[in-house]
């Protein structure tokens, strides 16, 4: 009888021990994902064709989708978007012509997304004495 009263209690203990991990690794996998919205500015030497009509700005990683279109003459320009931190992403820019002809894509540029907090810098702390006289 004490044989089978030890394993049943083995037993509740592996399934409490079961259950206490899926619900740590349930937790875990439900953290939440630290998300902001944050301002990209993008610089870049201009054309010189006499027949530019501007510039296309992409997410290299959905190249057919346009995120701006910049008119000629312009040489920078700022995108909002949301990012998530530890992500990163890449961009790069197109010329275009006023009779629609599109150029190759520029070089990438990438950007990475940190959000943790940096540690603190020139923490201080100073003490003042105060003595009571009764």
């Amino acid at each position: 009888m004490k044989t089978i009263l030890r394993t049943i209690g083995n037993i509740f203990i592996l399934a409490g021990l079961i259950f206490f991990t899926i619900g740590l690794w349930a937790s875990i996998s439900e953290a939440q994902e630290v998300t902001k919205d944050v301002e990209l500015n993008f610089t870049w030497d201009a054309n010189t064709e006499t027949d530019l009509a501007g510039y296309r700005l992409y997410d290299v990683s959905a190249p057919t989708v346009v995120l701006a279109e910049i008119p000629a003459g312009t040489e920078t320009t700022s995108l909002t978007i949301s990012a998530i931190s530890g992500d990163s992403k890449c961009y790069h820019l197109t010329a275009f012509d006023q009779a629609g002809n599109e150029s190759d894509p520029s070089n990438q540029a990438c950007a990475n997304f940190d959000f943790e907090p940096g540690s603190p810098v020139n923490f201080e702390v100073s003490v003042r004495i105060v003595i009571s006289v009764n």
